[in-house]
């Protein structure tokens, strides 16, 4: 278990989540759209938000070499999206139709998987929400039973953005 948890958490962390960094880099104003993320209210800052943005998004922008550096960014878009399909096949195929990676529990695995797959599917782009849906779907109930288990005021977390709801 040791061994393929090691594995697949290597897959994500340096091959899978690149495939969403190049997104992000290469698409600063659609990420912010898509993510409904508000630069002002998050970093809670004075300037103006037209100028918070622009900065985002150099900042964004002049990521786009380490993707390159990385790799994956050499390769063209369809065939990045791609990469990001085989990965979250494999995925999907070790999770087969157990409630969780290794059985009935969660284990580490579970929690890389889950931040992972929440970023595909909450922050959808290329269509890897659509596959995830159409052709991984115990990835899309996995998420969903993490989600539940865990964040049970995960609509109210992200519609407020505010982290400690617990207070409230």
């Amino acid at each position: 278990q040791r061994t393929t948890s090691h594995a697949f958490e290597s897959m994500l962390n340096n091959h899978t989540s690149w495939v969403a960094r190049w997104w992000r880099y290469n698409n600063p104003q659609e990420f912010l759209d898509v993510a409904k993320l508000d630069i002002k209210q998050t970093i809670n800052s004075r300037l103006p938000k037209g100028v918070l943005n622009f900065f985002f998004k150099i900042g964004f922008k002049s990521h786009v070499k380490q993707a390159v550096g990385h790799g994956l960014g050499r390769h063209t878009t369809e065939e990045i999206y791609d990469f990001g399909k085989q990965d979250l096949k494999s995925l999907s195929n070790w999770l087969a139709d157990k409630e969780y990676f290794f059985g009935s529990q969660p284990h580490i695995l579970d929690c890389v998987a889950f931040a992972h797959l929440a970023q595909f599917i909450y922050i959808p782009f290329g269509g890897l929400d659509e596959y995830i849906k159409n052709e991984t779907p115990n990835l899309l109930a996995f998420v969903e039973k993490m989600k539940e288990r865990y964040w049970p005021d995960w609509d109210r977390i992200c519609k407020t953005l505010e982290m400690n709801t617990h207070l409230y």
